[in-house]
């Protein structure tokens, strides 16, 4: 039966009942957390802020392009954009072929992840990536945020991740990547 677990137990309970009890239990609560991380994942992942191959003079300038159509889909104001500039300068999020710009505030209208995959390195501080992932959030979001950053940025911090991700071709084969690699 989908979503329920049965164990057979002997007629008197013994250990071994009682362990496979504690395993289904600790199974139940793995499933459901897993699935409970894939909304929080998706409903962060907005397919209008899915783009490839921005080339730039500089990461000012893509995260000013990526930060104007987050303000035009209402996920952050104009603002935002020079507060993620300033986190920016401030120190590269850049490691391991992705930067990760982000405002020191959490002052987005909406929490969102906008993801650029590139061909192409581009320089970033004094690194060369494939992937931004500019993350905006909403304060009243954080909880949602807090409960996927973990997994994503253990996922970006595996070089034979971002590998796999960079052969996704559009959107939806960005997810399904990003899905696959937070089952493993």
């Amino acid at each position: 039966m989908a979503g329920h677990e049965i164990i057979q137990l002997n007629p008197f309970i013994l250990e071994e009942d009682i362990q496979r009890i504690q395993h289904s239990i600790t199974k139940i609560k793995k499933e459901r957390s897993h699935i409970k991380l894939k909304n929080h994942l998706i409903s962060l992942f907005d397919p209008h802020l899915f783009q490839q191959n921005i080339y730039l003079y500089d990461e000012f300038e893509i995260i000013r392009l990526i930060g104007d159509k987050m303000v035009q889909l209402g996920f952050i104001e104009n603002g935002g954009i020079d507060d993620i500039i300033g986190r920016e300068r401030m120190s590269s999020t850049s490691f391991n072929n992705v930067a990760v710009p982000h405002s020191m505030h959490m002052n987005a209208l909406k929490s969102a992840i906008s993801i650029v995959l590139n061909d192409k390195p581009v320089k970033w501080g004094n690194n060369s990536i494939q992937i931004i992932a500019l993350i905006a959030l909403n304060k009243d979001e954080r909880r949602i945020f807090r409960d996927i950053y973990d997994s994503f940025i253990k996922i970006l911090s595996e070089p034979e991740n971002v590998y796999l991700l960079l052969k996704s071709k559009n959107y939806n084969g960005f997810i399904n990547s990003l899905l696959s690699l937070m089952e493993v």
